[in-house]
């Protein structure tokens, strides 16, 4: 009945049309699966299920990128769900382990390197998706020509996460002597009657500076970037390398001041002031009240040795916009200082 039933027409066509469907499965098989591999990698990357725990009210990039856990500066990400900051991807990594923990899935590198790539974990693949762009934006703000040059062209207000307008350029500076880390309510307010307003002395130059078009201008365009790299040497002093942070703290606070889309509308300067406390050797700092004045004629040098590796003759922004020059005059016998002022007038008109 077996041999009959294979050697019969019928028989033998059934087992020739199982075998070509059994050879076509067998050869198409691993193309099949390589294919739907690939195609569900760029899924996971594109359409991400847990885009949805992004909560940008909780992003606040102002800070110093510290792990919250090891305080190490190196490798940090941050969590998109809490705002953390936490080192690593691997397995031992305190991201993994916070992702793990509370199923926050979500970060963005915060690291030069991958500064702005998201990835979530503890899967550990990379997001690529538009809607995160206003979140990097905010992390590092950039600017075109173009845009630099219609911000004096119209005043355009914009809106904050939170509702509230406020002025591109013109924001708040927290007060970071109101802020003090661990104190109570009571101690900071015993705080702030013995010194309030212990920062709003370098807020305001702060505030003026971004304001100056020329210097504006160049560190919206990252122009800073160029005149470091072009004039520093290989190894740098320690106070050099102390004027460049402070020239790209700046920087970044003045980015983030005329940022058009934040999430706030006001800046925390704290990454600037710890600049300005390491570059100045705490002679301005949040403890205690200080000069103005005095801290503008610093921070103005200090910026200028930044810019051109510590040659203080060497031109830079900073003199192209603020330097000056003075014009001594003897006056003549029996005449008076008004008529010498006049005469001066007139051979400048």
């Amino acid at each position: 009945g077996v041999g009959g039933g294979v050697s019969s027409d019928g028989g033998g066509g059934g087992v020739e049309r199982a075998g070509k469907r059994a050879r076509l499965l067998e050869s198409s098989s691993s193309p099949t699966f390589h294919v739907t591999k690939s195609r569900l990698q760029d899924a996971r990357q594109e359409c991400c299920p847990y885009l949805d725990m992004v909560d940008r009210k909780s992003l606040n990039f102002d800070f110093a990128k510290f792990c919250s856990v090891t305080l190490s500066p190196q490798n940090v990400y941050c969590c998109l769900t809490c705002g953390k900051f936490f080192t690593g991807k691997s397995t031992s990594s305190p991201a993994y382990t916070h992702s793990v923990s509370t199923s926050h899935y979500v970060f963005m590198a915060l690291d030069k390197k991958l500064l702005g790539r998201v990835f979530v974990l503890p899967d550990n693949y990379e997001v690529v998706d538009r809607s995160l762009d206003d979140i990097r934006a905010a992390l590092n703000p950039t600017y075109t020509p173009q845009a630099v040059a219609s911000l004096d062209a119209k005043t355009a207000w914009a809106r904050a996460l939170d509702g509230a307008d406020y002025l591109p350029g013109l924001v708040g500076l927290n007060n970071l002597a109101m802020a003090a880390g661990g104190a109570s309510a009571t101690q900071q307010r015993k705080a702030n009657q013995k010194a309030p307003g212990s920062t709003d002395y370098l807020n305001v130059i702060a505030q003026l500076l971004v304001r100056a078009q020329p210097l504006r201008d160049y560190f919206l365009l990252q122009r800073e970037a160029d005149a470091v790299h072009a004039s520093a040497p290989s190894a740098q002093a320690a106070d050099t390398q102390n004027r460049v942070l402070l020239v790209q703290r700046f920087s970044e606070l003045c980015r983030k001041a005329w940022h058009p889309t934040a999430f706030k509308g006001h800046v925390s300067p704290h990454e600037f002031l710890q600049a300005v406390q390491h570059a100045s050797n705490r002679a301005f700092n949040a403890d205690e009240q200080g000069d103005p004045q005095a801290f503008l004629a610093w921070l103005l040098d200090a910026m200028h040795l930044g810019l051109t590796a510590g040659k203080r003759k060497k031109a830079s922004v900073i003199t192209r916009c603020f330097q000056g020059e003075l014009d001594v005059r003897d006056a003549s016998a029996g005449e008076s200082a008004e008529d010498a002022s006049k005469a001066a007038e007139a051979a400048a008109a």
